[in-house]
């Protein structure tokens, strides 16, 4: 099993932090083979999904048009839909008067408590954590809570991995 962590921005007024499971043992290379098709023919050849910049318009997307950026994101939502993968998303509203350490300490809560309520599958399986390693406190935060797991730290670069 992988965990790619799929999305985290702090630069809205939400937290956000995914993470995709997907058993690799179940072959999806004709699934991402016919992404990187439509992909091409939107002439973004090798993209990955940067969620957060895609909706911020930032870099590569900055001069993109909402309806050129919808596009990519409806292409990646029906990639989803056809492949056996689960994914869940953690959100922390950030309010007034919050640090930052609130709001690391909010993630951790749910993240824990997700993985606490999903002890018996993750006891079970050997899983691969994907990451970029992007931000400090995300990555101890999976460093803490897999721990007691049989898991391997993989530290890659998001277009080196679709499911990122």
């Amino acid at each position: 099993m992988s965990l790619g962590i799929l999305a985290n921005t702090m630069k809205m007024s939400f937290l956000k932090n995914s993470m995709v499971f997907h058993n690799q043992k179940i072959n999806i290379l004709s699934e991402i083979e016919h992404l990187d098709e439509r992909l091409n023919y939107k002439n973004l050849e090798g993209h990955t999904l940067h969620v957060g910049p895609l909706i911020r318009k930032e870099e590569p997307y900055r001069n993109m048009t909402q309806s050129e950026r919808m596009k990519i994101l409806t292409t990646y939502f029906m990639l989803f839909n056809k492949l056996n993968i689960k994914y869940k998303t953690f959100i922390v509203e950030k309010t007034k008067g919050q640090t930052k350490n609130d709001l690391i300490r909010s993630l951790s809560g749910q993240v824990m408590e997700f993985v606490n309520s999903k002890h018996n599958y993750f006891a079970d399986n050997k899983f691969v954590i994907y990451y970029d390693n992007g931000q400090t406190q995300v990555s101890n935060i999976l460093a803490t809570v897999f721990s007691l797991y049989d898991c391997e730290f993989k530290i890659i670069k998001p277009d080196k991995y679709k499911l990122f």
